[in-house]
């Protein structure tokens, strides 16, 4: 794999040649060569990202926090990354084992390349290059803001924590409710633990407000 060509498109020349090579290693490929897979990179690449894009919009001094909260949600989400992967083509340069070549149907995340990639620039370049790097692609693009927490809250947990599936509970509280009162209120569980409760004016409400209070309580190192 040619890795120059992807230096000269994004406009960093890498030190440790090997960060970025591990960046687009699949596990199927680390197996068959022994070596490390993209999956530890990816992770810290989420957390740096996080804090690049909050930063950004911090300084931008035009939200409050519920606005910025929002927004980084916004720029983060699979859909932004996967947008930003495809107009870098980092598909192109993955390494990838014969199982993988094999299936017809594969589907990399190319999302999680993105998120690696920014690790490994991090990891060798310092944080200002990486800041650099994600304001030149990622920040370059205007994002639309919609209240769907339920998948963000998803989103999330799955990349922290990968199989995980969020399971809502949700009982009538309020019968006789009228108007804007609430009339439902929401659990959200993960496996046997209850991490978060919203209410709203039917289930639909419930489950998004929980879900909301969730993604609140992930911002502040309370899950």
């Amino acid at each position: 794999m040619d890795f120059a060509v992807l230096e000269e498109k994004i406009g960093i020349v890498f030190n440790d040649k090997s960060l970025l090579e591990a960046a687009f290693t699949h596990k199927t490929y680390s197996k068959e060569k022994n070596t490390s897979s993209y999956e530890r990179l990816e992770f810290l690449g989420d957390s740096v990202l996080n804090f690049i894009v909050g930063d950004f919009l911090f300084h931008r001094g035009q939200y409050d926090e519920g606005g910025l909260t929002k927004y980084r949600a916004a720029f983060v989400r699979e859909k932004s990354l996967k947008r930003v992967a495809r107009d870098l083509n980092l598909e192109d340069f993955l390494l990838m084992g014969e199982e993988l070549r094999r299936d017809e149907k594969y589907n990399v995340q190319i999302d999680d390349l993105y998120e690696s990639l920014v690790a490994a620039i991090y990891l060798d370049k310092g944080f200002m290059t990486a800041k650099g790097f994600v304001e030149r692609t990622l920040l370059q693009y205007d994002v639309t803001i919609d209240d769907d927490y339920k998948s963000r809250a998803q989103e999330i947990m799955q990349k922290r924590y990968r199989d995980n599936v969020l399971n809502y509970k949700t009982y009538e509280i309020n019968p006789s409710a009228l108007g804007d009162e609430d009339r439902f209120e929401a659990e959200v569980w993960v496996s046997h633990e209850k991490l978060a409760t919203g209410r709203g004016r039917n289930k639909k409400s419930a489950e998004n407000s929980a879900a909301r209070v969730l993604i609140e309580k992930i911002d502040h190192g309370e899950v």
